[in-house]
């Protein structure tokens, strides 16, 4: 049918633009009805067929402004279709989609008549906008040229002031590539005076999709070229449109830089690293070389994060990236995978040594405090080192050794590096073996509390009891916490377990008072690091006395030195509320741990647990028993109540007793035991001491 000249169809037209979409995926036809549909200031009226007989129904109507059809259309081609859409008359502009970008295809669409070839996986609203405003205009375009074709002697300049309007560029060549016509815009591209393209051969190279154009104010952008046959004062002619994609390379451009890139720190992100060690260990299997990959954890980054804020954290990662990329060859990689976990890729080494002397180099690198914001922060790692081929051939077993070997760099202390071991790949299979466990006993009530007295030094009489964690483990049995809290704590259950303990030991004393047992006595629960790091630690602890309604005074946390001067001045103030609630402190194995007289003196704490570690070397080492009589008058100086644990014989006894220790706890007044045996020995009656008056200076 013969296209309607009265009107030409533009984005911007006020009435909805008619378009045809002819595509046999479904999914594809969601996908361009919603970018459609987020272009602003723009109505579409979109049709779709399905199969190439539907399209060819809605051709012979005649009723579409704009036609989108996919590139592959089952057993046809988009260029097929379109051939025949053009022998029908049609005429609307055409775009293709396709799934990937095919340049054979893409030229075969362009010949056939298409104005654009767009791949579905990168195509956004404003991309598809773009095409869709440059397909209206060209089609505009050549509509009107085409119209003007035999009426150009007495409209040429009308023709001429059109088109040095448009915002594209046009060029019409002769057979020679000589250039006959060029509005404004396409000079001003080639930053030439009006008429200088005249006769002079265009600057283009044959069968270009783009090329270097000028931009206002002197900077160089890139050109799309599109061309198409003519007829141009009766010859045949090239018309050439010129559009500026500077803007969209940019966007490209950006794009894939932030696809490959860590946003923080500009190195390599996952997607990148994963293409590094690939391609690293393709090259050495074909030269023989060794190829190293190295994890790094920092150590205790969540306490920056927790005092100094995420602001100073990032800061930190930054500087850590780039002492760490200081220590590197241009050759290797340094990837950030996420949080404070990097990865390096040592390429092209003739032995796995070289990876430990670069691991050392880092280490080394970091020693040094940065100073951000006011604060001065070490930042130091823990690495994991894997080697092709020995401890895998493929990055997958390389990523997993390596990551093995840094954990196990964290169990030896941090702040060091490991190579990978086969053993360590069984250890950790047991470890993710006995996570499992952990986490499946805790959600089917496999833990249970035992409970060790703690007794009057003089008199003998129970005051208190201390809560004790024990795994009932389907297979294993009767589990004591050496067997599994050190993996509780690696992998986080243990704020959980811990948890369930403070309930579970309130509701314990609670049923004890509601039985008449124990007269005033406490119960003794240990808090472990990873739960006092966390913010909800006196919530939880407030929340299990008010559910099993026990009174605070009858509960006593018991905390390391090592977890309380993590962060000192946190723990004041979250201690003082416990503490004004009601709740007793215990300072749990004084001695063995990093702590300051400065802050014991401010912390609001009742009492001192000297480690058994002393008690052990009572009657057999004068210094430990120096420790322990030292340790006794402090606390008392301080009005603090003195419990020493790990007692076991008599002589231990005497002396603890004979040197004023208030409180004492071992094998030698009982091993932990039961709920229900313990309850024979609480008595109905007499109160528990209480709990010493501190110095003022200790409330200063």
């Amino acid at each position: 049918m013969p296209e309607d000249s009265t009107r030409r169809p533009t984005i911007s037209d006020t009435s909805p633009l008619r378009v045809l979409l002819v595509d046999d995926d479904e999914d594809d036809y969601a996908l361009t009805r919603d970018l459609l549909g987020a272009i602003d200031g723009t109505r579409f009226d979109l049709h779709w067929a399905p199969t190439c007989e539907a399209a060819l129904s809605a051709f012979a109507a005649d009723d579409s402004e704009l036609l989108l059809l996919d590139y592959n259309l089952g057993s046809h081609t988009g260029v097929e279709l379109l051939q025949r859409a053009r022998a029908l008359g049609y005429r609307a502009p055409a775009l293709f989609l396709t799934g990937q970008s095919d340049r054979a295809a893409d030229l075969q669409a362009m010949h056939a008549g298409a104005t654009d070839f767009l791949v579905k996986s990168t195509l956004t609203a404003q991309l598809l906008e773009r095409s869709i405003r440059y397909a209206l205009e060209r089609h505009r375009l050549l509509s009107q040229l085409e119209s003007y074709a035999g009426e150009l002697s007495e409209r040429e300049q009308q023709l001429r002031r059109i088109m040095d309007q448009c915002m594209t560029g046009i060029v019409v060549t002769g057979a020679t590539n000589e250039v006959l016509f060029a509005n404004r815009t396409a000079e001003g591209y080639f930053s030439s005076s009006p008429g200088a393209l005249h006769g002079q051969a265009f600057p283009c190279p044959a069968g270009a999709r783009e090329l270097a154009i000028a931009l206002p104010g002197g900077d160089e952008g890139v050109g799309e070229i599109r061309a198409g046959a003519i007829q141009w004062h009766g010859r045949a002619a090239t018309l050439v449109t010129l559009v500026d994609i500077s803007e969209r390379k940019r966007a490209e451009a950006l794009l894939a830089r932030q696809a490959r890139t860590d946003s923080l720190t500009g190195l390599a992100n996952r997607t990148l690293f994963h293409d590094f060690l690939d391609r690293a260990l393709s090259r050495a299997r074909r030269a023989g070389t060794c190829v190293a990959l190295m994890f790094l954890d920092l150590d205790h980054f969540k306490q920056v994060n927790d005092r100094l804020g995420h602001q100073v954290g990032d800061d930190l990662i930054r500087r850590v990236a780039e002492r760490v990329a200081a220590c590197l060859r241009g050759e290797d990689l340094v990837a950030r995978l996420g949080g404070d976990e990097f990865a390096v890729v040592i390429d092209a080494i003739p032995a796995a040594t070289v990876a430990g002397q670069v691991a050392e180099k880092i280490l080394a690198a970091l020693e040094e405090p940065f100073s951000i914001a006011g604060n001065e922060i070490v930042a130091r790692s823990s690495i994991g080192l894997a080697t092709f081929p020995a401890d895998g051939c493929e990055a997958g077993d390389l990523i997993k050794a390596s990551d093995t070997a840094m954990y196990e760099a964290k169990r030896l202390g941090r702040n060091n590096y490991q190579y990978f071991a086969r053993e360590m790949q069984e250890a950790a299979v047991m470890r993710s073996i006995l996570e499992y466990d952990l986490d499946y006993g805790l959600r089917h009530g496999q833990f249970v509390l035992y409970f060790q007295p703690k007794v009057h030094a003089r008199s003998g009489r129970v005051v208190g009891v201390e809560a004790l964690l024990r795994w009932n483990h389907d297979r294993r049995g009767l589990l004591a916490p050496g067997d599994f809290i050190q993996v509780a704590e690696d992998c986080g259950l243990i704020v959980p377990l811990g948890r369930w303990v403070l309930r579970a030991a309130c509701e314990q004393m609670r049923a004890w008072r509601e039985q008449g047992l124990g007269g005033a006595f406490s119960m003794a629960v240990n808090v472990s690091m990873r739960q006092f790091d966390r913010d909800d630690l006196v919530a939880s602890v407030l929340e299990a006395i008010e559910t099993s309604g026990v009174d605070p005074t009858d509960l006593e946390l018991e905390l390391t030195e090592t977890a309380i001067m993590r962060d000192p001045q946190t723990s004041i103030a979250d201690l003082r509320r416990l503490h004004e609630a009601g709740v007793g402190i215990a300072i749990d194995d004084f001695g063995t741990g990093y702590s300051s007289l400065q802050y014991l003196r401010l912390l609001p704490i009742d009492s001192l647990k000297i480690d058994r570690s002393f008690v052990a070397d009572i009657g057999r080492d004068p210094d430990d028993e120096i420790i322990v009589r030292t340790t006794i008058n402090l606390a008392h100086n301080l009005g603090l109540e003195v419990v020493a644990e790990g007692v076991e014989t008599q002589f231990q006894h005497d002396y603890l007793v004979n040197n004023g220790c208030d409180l004492v706890q071992g094998f030698l007044f009982g091993e932990p035991m039961p709920a229900s045996t313990l309850a024979a020995r609480l008595g109905r009656t007499g109160p528990r001491p209480a709990r010493r008056a501190r110095a003022s200076s200790a409330r200063a």
